[in-house]
């Protein structure tokens, strides 16, 4: 009797591993439909105590069972989907990791590139700089050029003018 007893208590781990027959459920199932309303626990408690405890148990892992044959199927597709969502995770994790590892080196492009172009603007001021000097240098120049000219005839006249000076001065002394 105890391990009888054993047997019907461990009998729903029996259907929950998958290890008791669609037969054997169907064959209980065709007893139970077949005896009608006499397969109760108040028509066997007249009976038996002990047969209506086996009625009830029976009437019992026949819905177990069909809520199992039900839900098993649910369970494997939920595990399916866990399985499914894990890799999308997975996925979504390394494609995360690629897009802050490419934002890093844009961020890195980005810096370099707005220190290039503050090197470049720095660049193109000096140039203008240079070139506002050189432009002001060539006028000088010119200017000088113009300038030269003028000197090169006062110099011209000058040293026609030293030959006279000295009788000149000469003349002016005998008069003072």
């Amino acid at each position: 009797p105890e391990k009888f007893l054993e047997n019907l208590k461990s009998y729903k781990n029996e259907i929950d591993d998958g290890k008791v027959p669609p037969h054997n459920i169907e064959a209980a199932r065709a007893i139970k439909e077949g005896m009608g309303e006499d397969f109760s626990e108040a028509v066997m408690k007249k009976k038996s105590g002990a047969a209506a405890g086996l009625c009830v148990w029976v009437i019992n892992i026949i819905m177990y069972y069909d809520v199992v044959v039900t839900v098993e199927p649910k369970r494997q597709a939920l595990k399916e989907a866990e399985e499914t969502l894990a890799a999308a995770n997975t996925k979504l994790a390394e494609v995360k990791a690629l897009v802050k590892e490419l934002d890093d080196k844009l961020a890195v492009l980005i810096r370099e590139n707005e220190k290039a172009t503050a090197e470049k603007e720095a660049v193109m001021a000096e140039a203008a700089k240079c070139q506002n000097k050189l432009d002001m240098a060539q006028r000088l120049v010119g200017a000088l050029g113009a300038n030269g000219i003028i000197w090169e005839q006062t110099v011209a006249r000058v040293s026609d003018d030293l030959v006279f000076i000295p009788g000149d001065t000469l003349i002016a002394c005998g008069f003072a």
